[in-house]
């Protein structure tokens, strides 16, 4: 087994995929711009500078690889679409119709208003049908690109599992407990959701004031009230991208601990233990 951290994008910002902006996009930074049929040519001169400076920092610059791919991806999508080649996109789209369409859409709102989606113009923030229709044929290049990128990430991924599992090694990916607050995900599912507070963790042994880690508290009930339909979709890819994934923080699936942002007191939901077991074996029982 090859264990991996999540390969889920990343929130802006960011370079921990445990905040990710996505719990189904791919993080387009580890996209092999060698392997990209589309890029003739190369990097340019100062991509390559670019790439030399990141290489030489005792640090990973994440946001300097991911500059880089940026710009080299929307060269190559340029080129893709020059030759007529969206009618190849069209069947990845088909078949992530499930997450694909509003992942795109938040990810080019957000590129271009480069600030979260709970500080949009109402009718953005708020899914207003007919606003987001509006904005879709608006940005409607800027999500073709995306989907590009998604595409091309997919299909690298895949093929690198098939080569590890042609040698005998199975893929054990890693499934985040949750994703930023400020994510394509808390976007399309605001009512699975609140707000006035943040997942962390109580105190123990290593923290007297515990952890707070600035996460979304998820509304369990109303998950499950409604088919847990944000559930299934993330069980769904990681089934899809790996041959099996770890569950991180499992523990949080059964209580999770939130820390009300008007400093009263912590909270666990469930709140009784009776409660918490049941929460948590009806999740890791749809997670299985």
């Amino acid at each position: 087994m090859w264990q991996l951290l999540p390969l889920n994008e990343v929130y802006p910002g960011q370079d921990s995929p445990y905040a990710a902006s996505s719990s189904c996009a791919m993080e387009p930074v580890f996209i092999d711009l060698n392997a990209v049929e589309d890029l003739r040519g190369g990097l340019t001169d100062a991509e390559k500078a670019a790439l030399d400076t990141a290489r030489a920092s005792a640090r990973v610059d994440f946001e300097a690889y991911r500059s880089v791919k940026r710009s080299a991806l929307g060269r190559a999508f340029a080129r893709f679409k020059e030759r007529g080649g969206l009618k190849e996109l069209s069947r990845f789209r088909e078949e992530r119709r499930d997450w694909l369409p509003d992942w795109a859409l938040y990810r080019a709102l957000h590129d271009q208003r480069q600030k979260s989606w709970r500080d949009w113009e109402p009718g953005l923030r708020d899914r207003e049908p007919a606003v987001l229709e509006q904005a879709r044929a608006q940005l409607r290049d800027a999500i073709d690109e995306l989907c590009f990128a998604q595409w091309i990430a997919d299909a690298q991924w895949h093929e690198g599992r098939r080569a590890a599992n042609s040698l005998g090694v199975k893929v054990l990916g890693d499934l985040p407990f949750m994703v930023a607050e400020d994510s394509a995900d808390v976007w399309s599912f605001q009512r699975f959701f609140r707000f006035d507070a943040t997942v962390g963790v109580p105190p123990d042994a290593y923290s007297k004031e515990g952890q707070d880690w600035g996460l979304p508290v998820p509304r369990w009930d109303e998950m499950r009230a409604q088919g847990d339909p944000w559930l299934h979709l993330r069980a769904s890819r990681a089934a899809e991208l790996y041959d099996a994934f770890r569950v991180d923080h499992v523990v949080g699936l059964y209580r999770t601990y939130g820390r009300p942002l008007d400093k009263s007191a912590p909270f666990f939901v469930p709140p009784e233990p009776a409660q918490q077991k049941q929460q948590g074996e009806r999740i890791l029982a749809l997670l299985g």
